[in-house]
């Protein structure tokens, strides 16, 4: 017997297994496209839970190249964003400057909205205070 095994020279496992991770890649990407492109938008009156503002201000990210740690600084803009209640869902959405000021929790507001064709999530287009004034 001999301590010197040699492995075969080309394996047939590392191109399959390279094809189904792209396959699994694909499909994937195949299962957002279907769940999200070309959704129809609806109209409707929704109710604002909560109200959020996140300051402008400097983020850090750590990177590591070459085996060195950079810290590269990176500006994040001021959001205005409204926790919002459509037909017994919860959604969030960004909203104006305009649009946080004049809404109160509670109040109602106009929003387009799509529902995803697979999972059926709510994903808030816009948001109006107008049509929520005429609702009320």
């Amino acid at each position: 017997m001999s301590a010197n095994l040699q492995l075969p020279r080309g394996s047939r496992i590392w191109p399959r297994l390279g094809a189904i991770i792209v396959a699994g890649v694909c499909l994937y990407y195949l299962y957002v496209a279907i769940n999200t492109i070309g959704l129809s938008p609806q109209t409707g009156v929704a109710t604002v839970l909560d109200k959020a503002y996140y300051e402008p201000g400097t983020s850090y990210q750590t990177l590591r190249i070459g085996g060195k740690a950079f810290i590269r600084p990176y500006e994040n803009a001021e959001y205005f964003v409204l926790k919002l209640q459509l037909d017994g869902q919860e959604s969030a959405a960004a909203v104006d400057k305009r649009v946080y000021e004049n809404v109160d929790t509670n109040s109602r507001v106009g929003v387009t909205y799509q529902h995803t064709r697979i999972t059926g999530v709510l994903r808030v287009v816009e948001v109006s205070i107008s049509a929520g004034k005429e609702g009320n």
